[in-house]
């Protein structure tokens, strides 16, 4: 298995699992992470990160956060939530648009990659991330001090 890294550096959950479940198995046979890296054709970090994944889950066990950005599913986990349902239930109730105004990380492209990734109705998500984009342009001209801009 070998990386063709192009734009986008995340892998999709499953083909991660395989990776990471690689990087253990080279691990247990004694390689480095320098000769891993060389192997598997990522950098020695990747290779440690994708190893450390492993022993964190067990190599097989997915986390409900998986297929969102790690930074996203951090905020998500800080913000109480305990799995993809409670996610669901908090947009489409409206409580997700409540913490647009006071969460940074769920605004604009956030809350767009959460309704894709609950596969929610798309005039639903058009209205969240236009209220999310607002509180932005909001928040950015005050931040500025243009007041006669909002």
């Amino acid at each position: 298995m070998v990386a063709h890294v192009t734009g986008d550096t995340r892998l999709d959950p499953v083909e991660k699992v395989a990776w990471e479940n690689q990087v253990k198995r080279l691990r247990k046979e004694g390689k480095t992470f320098v000769e891993i890296g060389r192997l598997i054709a990522v950098s020695p970090r990747r290779a440690r990160y994708l190893f450390l994944c492993a022993a964190r889950r067990g190599g097989t066990m997915p986390r409900w956060t998986d297929g969102l950005n790690p930074r996203l599913a951090t905020s998500l986990h800080w913000l109480g939530f305990r799995g993809r349902e409670d996610v669901a239930e908090a947009f489409t109730s409206g409580h997700l648009q409540r913490l647009t105004r006071f969460e940074r990380g769920l605004r604009g492209k956030a809350i767009a990659e959460l309704a894709q990734w609950l596969g929610l109705d798309s005039e639903l998500t058009e209205a969240v991330v236009q209220n999310a984009s607002e509180v932005d342009r909001i928040q950015s001209v005050g931040q500025h001090g243009h007041p006669h801009d909002v």
